[in-house]
Protein backbone atom coordinates (compact mmCIF):
# COMPACT_ATOMS: atom_id res chain seq x y z
CA UNK A 1 0.00 0.00 0.00
CA UNK A 2 1.22 3.53 -0.36
CA UNK A 3 2.50 5.80 2.21
CA UNK A 4 -0.80 8.30 1.79
CA UNK A 5 -3.19 4.97 2.23
CA UNK A 6 -1.28 3.29 5.05
CA UNK A 7 -1.71 6.93 6.88
CA UNK A 8 -5.43 7.05 6.22
CA UNK A 9 -6.60 4.49 6.61
CA UNK A 10 -4.34 3.60 10.14
CA UNK A 11 -6.13 2.93 13.45
CA UNK A 12 -5.47 5.99 15.87
CA UNK A 13 -3.70 3.02 18.06
CA UNK A 14 -1.69 1.34 15.24
CA UNK A 15 1.45 2.63 13.60
CA UNK A 16 2.38 1.85 10.02
CA UNK A 17 5.81 0.60 8.68
CA UNK A 18 7.36 -0.52 5.58
CA UNK A 19 7.31 -3.90 4.75
CA UNK A 20 11.34 -3.75 3.80
CA UNK A 21 12.39 -1.99 6.80
CA UNK A 22 10.38 -2.58 10.06
CA UNK A 23 10.63 0.19 11.66
CA UNK A 24 7.27 1.20 12.66
CA UNK A 25 5.96 4.79 12.97
CA UNK A 26 2.62 4.86 15.60
CA UNK A 27 -0.24 7.27 14.68
CA UNK A 28 -1.24 8.55 18.09
CA UNK A 29 1.91 10.43 18.64
CA UNK A 30 3.15 13.93 19.12
CA UNK A 31 4.99 14.85 16.25
CA UNK A 32 2.39 14.12 12.75
CA UNK A 33 3.56 11.19 10.30
CA UNK A 34 5.09 13.51 7.44
CA UNK A 35 7.59 15.01 9.80
CA UNK A 36 8.72 11.73 10.97
CA UNK A 37 8.98 9.60 8.36
CA UNK A 38 11.60 9.99 5.71
CA UNK A 39 10.92 11.64 2.64
CA UNK A 40 12.65 8.30 0.10
CA UNK A 41 10.22 6.23 2.10
CA UNK A 42 6.89 8.23 1.61
CA UNK A 43 7.25 7.02 -2.12
CA UNK A 44 7.71 3.48 -1.22
CA UNK A 45 4.56 1.27 -1.69
CA UNK A 46 5.23 -1.79 0.53
CA UNK A 47 3.63 0.20 3.33
CA UNK A 48 1.60 -1.95 6.08
CA UNK A 49 -0.34 -1.35 8.98
CA UNK A 50 0.93 -2.69 12.47
CA UNK A 51 -2.22 -2.95 14.94
CA UNK A 52 -1.45 -4.26 18.44
CA UNK A 53 -5.15 -5.41 19.05
CA UNK A 54 -4.35 -8.37 16.60
CA UNK A 55 -1.52 -9.52 19.03
CA UNK A 56 -3.57 -8.78 22.07
CA UNK A 57 -6.48 -10.47 20.86
CA UNK A 58 -4.07 -13.83 20.45
CA UNK A 59 -3.11 -13.47 23.69
CA UNK A 60 -3.26 -16.55 25.99
CA UNK A 61 -4.87 -16.06 29.51
CA UNK A 62 -4.39 -18.67 32.45
CA UNK A 63 -7.56 -18.73 34.29
CA UNK A 64 -5.16 -18.58 37.28
CA UNK A 65 -4.52 -14.97 36.48
CA UNK A 66 -8.14 -14.15 36.39
CA UNK A 67 -9.97 -12.17 38.71
CA UNK A 68 -12.58 -15.15 39.38
CA UNK A 69 -10.06 -17.65 40.54
CA UNK A 70 -9.13 -17.08 43.96
CA UNK A 71 -13.15 -16.33 44.56
CA UNK A 72 -14.60 -19.62 42.75
CA UNK A 73 -11.36 -21.99 44.42
CA UNK A 74 -11.98 -20.32 47.93
CA UNK A 75 -15.39 -22.02 47.62
CA UNK A 76 -14.49 -25.14 46.19
CA UNK A 77 -15.19 -24.55 42.63
CA UNK A 78 -12.21 -26.49 40.22
CA UNK A 79 -11.74 -24.73 36.74
CA UNK A 80 -12.76 -26.53 34.05
CA UNK A 81 -11.23 -24.35 31.40
CA UNK A 82 -7.86 -24.31 32.08
CA UNK A 83 -6.68 -21.36 29.65
CA UNK A 84 -8.40 -18.94 27.53
CA UNK A 85 -7.08 -16.56 24.29
CA UNK A 86 -8.50 -13.33 23.43
CA UNK A 87 -9.79 -10.28 24.36
CA UNK A 88 -13.05 -11.53 26.02
CA UNK A 89 -12.61 -14.92 27.42
CA UNK A 90 -14.95 -17.56 28.99
CA UNK A 91 -13.69 -19.96 32.34
CA UNK A 92 -16.26 -23.10 33.11
CA UNK A 93 -15.73 -24.11 36.97
CA UNK A 94 -17.48 -27.05 38.82
CA UNK A 95 -18.30 -27.83 41.85
CA UNK A 96 -20.74 -30.96 42.36
CA UNK A 97 -23.67 -30.10 39.79
CA UNK A 98 -23.72 -26.56 40.26
CA UNK A 99 -21.77 -25.25 36.96
CA UNK A 100 -19.90 -21.09 37.34
CA UNK A 101 -19.23 -19.31 33.65
CA UNK A 102 -17.05 -16.50 34.02
CA UNK A 103 -16.54 -13.97 30.97
CA UNK A 104 -13.97 -10.93 31.66
CA UNK A 105 -11.79 -9.30 29.15
CA UNK A 106 -12.95 -5.94 27.40
CA UNK A 107 -16.01 -4.65 28.87
CA UNK A 108 -16.84 -8.02 29.99
CA UNK A 109 -16.98 -9.18 33.91
CA UNK A 110 -19.38 -11.09 34.65
CA UNK A 111 -20.33 -14.80 35.60
CA UNK A 112 -23.13 -16.86 35.33
CA UNK A 113 -24.53 -19.76 37.30
CA UNK A 114 -25.66 -22.18 35.01
CA UNK A 115 -27.12 -24.43 38.20
CA UNK A 116 -28.44 -23.21 40.15
CA UNK A 117 -29.85 -20.75 37.59
CA UNK A 118 -28.22 -16.86 38.15
CA UNK A 119 -26.33 -14.12 37.05
CA UNK A 120 -24.28 -11.45 37.96
CA UNK A 121 -21.09 -8.85 37.89
CA UNK A 122 -17.59 -9.40 39.46
CA UNK A 123 -19.05 -7.60 42.53
CA UNK A 124 -21.71 -9.58 43.46
CA UNK A 125 -20.03 -13.04 43.00
CA UNK A 126 -18.65 -14.01 46.29
CA UNK A 127 -21.92 -13.30 47.98
CA UNK A 128 -23.77 -15.78 45.68
CA UNK A 129 -21.53 -17.95 45.82
CA UNK A 130 -21.91 -17.84 49.68
CA UNK A 131 -25.96 -18.01 49.50
CA UNK A 132 -25.09 -21.40 47.62
CA UNK A 133 -22.61 -23.07 50.80
CA UNK A 134 -25.09 -21.40 52.89
CA UNK A 135 -28.18 -23.54 51.39
CA UNK A 136 -30.26 -20.55 49.80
Amino acid sequence: MTYEDAKKYCHVRSAIYRESKRIRFWKNHSVKLDDRVPDEDKLAIDWLEYDPREEADKTVHLVENQWHYPILTKYGFEPITKKATGFVRAYLYKKGDCEVRCVTGANADYWESLNPKSLGYWGNLESFLESIANGH
